[in-house]
């Protein structure tokens, strides 16, 4: 009996073999080698490569990236006005990024990201008027003490100065090359820092920025 196992065992390997003879015969060696190799990295081989998802972040249209002060001096030029004032006034301004119009190009084999997005910008929406700390430097009603118009033309005149302000204050803030290269830089990392927290899975996330 145990001699029959044995031949059995010895005619089954035998058999293995000679299909395999068969095979390398068949599709030649330098092929099998391939097929072996193919076989063995799609069973045992535990891939490195991580899906790098940034869905969420095209949805932000306005993206503050810096926030920055300025204060204007406004003074009434207008002759025709009784009403003669002096403000200083100031108020904030904020960039923006729209990252609903921003690009991606991604390598998921490589962990690499490039970000094109628009450059910061500051919109007239984004500039404000910090009402409660205006100061009237100079004041001074040339109205006749009994004229009831004198109240009206001065809330005019100082709404007047306030929207002069805020054009003034949103024409500086975008003409200073020193707050853009600010934006630039915080936007960079904000952007980082919003794609970084979406793949916490991805090991070693190269990203790269580029305006446009």
């Amino acid at each position: 009996m145990e001699k029959q196992r044995i031949v059995f065992i010895n005619t089954h390997w035998l058999l293995i073999t000679i299909v395999l003879v068969g095979i390398i015969l068949l599709i030649g060696i330098p092929s099998f080698k391939l097929w072996s190799y193919n076989f063995a990295e799609a069973h045992n081989h535990v891939t490195n490569r991580g899906i790098i998802n940034i869905e969420s972040i095209q949805d932000k249209s306005d993206l503050e990236v810096l926030k920055v002060s300025d204060v204007e001096y406004i003074t009434n030029e207008k002759t025709e006005d009784k009403v003669t004032s002096w403000l200083e006034v100031p108020g904030t301004g904020v960039f923006t990024v729209n990252l609903s119009m921003s690009e991606f190009i991604i390598d998921d084999v490589r962990h690499y990201i490039l970000a094109r997005v628009p450059k910061p910008e500051i919109k007239t929406e984004n500039i404000e008027i910090e009402s409660e700390k205006v100061k009237i430097l100079a004041y001074q009603n040339n109205h006749w003490i009994f004229d009831n118009g004198s109240v009206d033309e001065g809330e005019q005149v100082a709404q007047r100065q306030l929207s002069e302000a805020q054009t003034k204050i949103q024409e500086d803030v975008q003409s200073n090359e020193r707050y853009f290269e600010i934006a630039k830089s915080s936007a960079e990392n904000i952007i980082k820092q919003l794609i970084k927290s979406l793949n916490e899975d991805v090991s070693n996330l190269d990203i790269e920025v580029e305006f446009f």
